[in-house]
């Protein structure tokens, strides 16, 4: 509502505007890390379905610090055991969206890092999940 009532419509994309309200949001968190899990692959990321089919699907999970509903997701989602069970079938990925550091390379082949891949996304609000099929196809 803020955003049409303040006219932000005028010089701002909605997403930007979530985007940076979340971010005023977040800088009280006391998420100011992110949380390590066993059930992700370690960073640079080879992603690639492009050559050669994977051996399995791909979620890629979106975070970053301070974020709240983050430490929500890991807390209430991820800690659950048939989540846990289903989600060793899949190779893992987290990537921290204010990462402009780390090369990933894409499933369709390409490189770029975890801010760029979120920034082109069409994702607005944290955590954000991408599933790939083992040929790289965005489900």
């Amino acid at each position: 509502m803020d955003y049409v009532a303040d006219k932000r419509y005028e010089s701002q994309s909605l997403r930007d505007f979530i985007i940076a309200k979340q971010a005023g949001q977040q800088a009280k968190s006391s998420y100011t890390s992110l949380k390590e899990d066993t059930l992700f692959d370690t960073t640079p990321c080879a992603l690639d379905r492009s050559h050669f089919d994977a051996s399995e699907p791909l979620m890629v999970l979106f975070e970053k610090k301070g974020c709240d509903e983050c430490e929500a997701f890991h807390r209430d989602v991820l800690a659950l055991k048939h989540v846990r069970e289903t989600l060793e079938h899949f190779q893992v990925v987290r990537l921290d969206v204010e990462d402009d550091k780390t090369p990933v390379l894409l499933p369709d082949g390409k490189f770029t890092t975890p801010a760029k891949w979120y920034q082109k996304s069409p994702f607005s609000r944290l955590p954000a999940l991408a599933l790939y099929n083992e040929k790289g196809n965005y489900l």
